[in-house]
């Protein structure tokens, strides 16, 4: 999935053969032309799951760090989707960063998300089709914190399907999530 923001409109640009990265194509949003777009996710992010090759590994090794990473990158992004919305909302990069590091837990950060929002994140996952990620996130998430903060040890096999969907659903709920709600028209 190739994703592209437009720095004008903030809209992220979905598609496999869409070239935005050339200045003198409008942007399909905003028709902003000259601008130059960012890659989505930031390639720091991106560099979390393209540096790891797991395919050498059995199972057994591959799907804890798997887990590791999914979690990983959930966060990241979360993290920076909340705070462009509260730098969006007007509050200084100082006032971000003291209110980012005062609702570091994940339950913190989905009630920042409500107060910001006036929305529970699971309905607008539900609301965006969703559904199924938020649960199967929420389940691997639980898994992975498990194994890294308690027990070390994982049946992370029974969880193949949590993998999928979450593979498959995260960028997508990412760029919904910006473009619902950082995104200008």
């Amino acid at each position: 999935m190739k994703c592209i923001r437009c720095p004008k409109c903030n809209k992220i640009i979905v598609g496999d053969k869409i070239d935005l990265t050339a200045t003198r194509t409008p942007c399909p949003e905003c028709g902003d032309v000259g601008s130059v777009r960012e890659l989505w996710p930031r390639i720091d992010i991106l560099s979390l799951t393209d540096d790891v090759d797991l395919s050498s590994l059995d199972d057994e090794q591959a799907l804890p760090i798997k887990a590791i990473l999914y979690v990983s990158v959930f966060d990241f992004l979360f993290e920076d989707f909340l705070s462009q919305l509260l730098l969006k909302m007007g509050m200084t990069p100082i006032m971000v960063e003291v209110c980012m590091e005062s609702t570091d837990s994940f339950s913190d950060r989905l009630g920042l998300f409500r107060k910001i929002t006036g929305q529970k994140f699971k309905d607008f996952e539900e609301r965006k089709g969703f559904k199924e990620f938020g649960k199967k996130f929420r389940e691997l998430k639980e898994q992975r914190n498990n194994f890294v903060h308690k027990t070390f040890s994982h049946n992370f096999s029974s969880l193949t399907e949590h993998f999928e969907i979450v593979e498959r659903g995260m960028l997508p709920l990412f760029v919904a999530l910006n473009n619902d709600f950082l995104a200008t028209s």
